[in-house]
């Protein structure tokens, strides 16, 4: 995988623990494959959708 040349080499232990290594993830920058998502209570909805009208940003997280 290639990595950013910013990234410090003591993170890389951490990446790879965390999985952020792994040969089949995607980098940055490449294509998000086109999925369908649900939507609570309005059916499911395609990325592809949204990415002909605009660039789509995806974020992940918890909010508990």
């Amino acid at each position: 995988m290639n990595l950013p040349p910013d990234i410090p080499s003591e993170a890389i232990p951490f990446l790879d623990q965390a999985g952020y290594l792994e040969p089949d993830r995607l980098g940055i920058g490449d294509a998000a494959p086109d999925v369908a998502l649900l939507r609570p209570g309005r059916g499911e909805v395609r990325l592809s959708s949204y990415w002909t009208e605009s660039p789509l940003v995806l974020i992940f997280g918890s909010y508990t």
